[in-house]
C-alpha cells in the first residue's frame, strides 16, 4: 500500500467527531460503536486515562482519553491507528497476513514500555505479539518496530486475551488450542528481549478479558460461554449477568467492557460491537 492510499483513506473519516459525553444517568446502557472491538486496555495520564480499544475487522487501533466529568463520561481526542510504517513500506497493521487465512483480525492490544502498542492477530498460529511505536512528531505515522514471539506452552494455538503488567514485568495470556476445546490461563516474565514461560492453568473456554485491580485479576465470560455469564476476579463472580471480551480499568476503580456483537445471537449476525461502563459500586456491591 503506497502512501496516496493512506492519504486518500484519512479522507474518509476527516469529519469524525473528536470528543463525546456520556450522560451520567445513561452509563448503564450499551455504548454502541461504529465497529466490533475485542481487546482494549488502559493507562493513567495526569486528570485522564488512555484507552486503546482492538477494531477486529479493520484492523486498526482506537486510541481515546477518558475521564468523568460533572456531566458524565467524555471520551475526547480520538486517534486511529489504521496505517502503519514498516521500514520503507506502508501497511495496514501487520506485516504480512496469517499463514492460510488470507486475512488479519485484531485480537488485542496493550500498552508497554516507552509509549508502545503491543497488538495481536486473530488466529496467528506463531503467537506473536507485534510492536507499534509512536511517531515522533505530529501527523506522522505509527511504526512497527519489532514481533515478540510467545515460548511454546502445550498445545496453545491462539492468543484472545492478554494483559502487560508493566511496573511487574509480567504477561498474562488466555490462550486456546486450534479446535477452541482447551483454553489456558498463562503467565510469562518479560525480558529486554523475550518471553519466558512461568506457568499455564487449565480454565473454561470462551474466557475473555484480565486486567489488574487492587483485589486480583479480573476477566469476563463472552456469550459463547457455557459458565455463568458474569465479570469474576479469579472464581470469584462480581458482577453477574455481563458478557464480554475485554476489560480496562480506569482510575476511579470502574471498568470498560468490549463486546464484540457478533458473538451474540440474532438474524442480522449477531449485535453492534458496544462498550459497557461498570462503577466501582457495581464491581464492589
Amino acid at each position: 500500500m503506497d502512501k496516496q492510499y493512506f492519504k486518500n483513506m484519512a479522507a474518509s473519516f476527516a469529519n469524525q467527531q473528536k470528543n463525546i459525553t456520556i450522560p451520567t444517568e445513561k452509563l448503564g446502557e450499551p455504548i454502541f460503536l461504529g465497529f466490533q472491538p475485542l481487546g482494549i486496555a488502559s493507562t493513567p495520564k495526569n486528570g485522564y486515562d488512555l484507552i486503546a480499544i482492538a477494531d477486529y475487522y479493520a484492523p486498526a487501533i482506537c486510541l481515546a482519553k477518558v475521564r468523568m466529568t460533572a456531566d458524565g463520561l467524555e471520551f475526547f481526542d480520538f486517534e486511529w491507528i489504521r496505517g502503519v510504517n514498516h521500514g520503507i513500506q506502508s501497511v495496514r497493521l501487520f506485516p504480512d497476513v496469517v499463514n492460510g487465512g488470507d486475512i488479519n483480525r485484531a485480537q488485542t492490544v496493550n500498552f508497554g514500555h516507552d509509549g508502545t502498542l503491543w497488538v495481536s492477530r486473530s488466529a496467528d498460529p506463531e503467537r506473536s505479539f507485534f510492536v507499534l511505536s509512536p511517531p515522533e512528531n505530529s501527523g506522522d505515522k505509527w511504526s512497527l518496530t519489532d514481533k515478540i514471539q510467545l515460548p511454546k506452552n502445550n498445545n496453545m494455538a491462539m492468543i484472545h486475551s492478554a494483559n502487560i503488567l508493566i511496573g511487574l514485568d509480567t504477561l498474562h495470556t488466555i490462550e486456546s488450542s486450534a479446535d477452541l476445546n482447551e483454553w489456558r490461563f498463562s503467565i510469562y516474565t518479560l525480558t529486554p528481549d523475550k518471553l519466558i514461560f512461568g506457568s499455564s492453568d487449565e480454565i473454561k473456554p470462551f474466557t475473555y478479558g484480565i486486567a489488574a485491580t487492587g483485589k486480583g485479576l479480573m476477566m469476563i465470560t463472552d456469550f459463547r460461554s457455557e459458565k455463568k455469564h458474569g465479570i469474576y476476579r479469579y472464581s470469584e463472580l462480581a458482577v453477574p449477568d455481563v458478557f464480554g471480551n475485554g476489560v480496562a480499568v480506569l482510575s476511579d476503580g470502574s471498568v470498560l467492557i468490549t463486546v464484540y456483537g457478533q458473538a451474540c445471537p440474532g438474524p442480522f449476525n449477531g449485535q453492534p460491537g458496544m462498550l459497557l461502563y461498570i462503577s466501582k459500586d457495581q464491581l464492589e456491591g
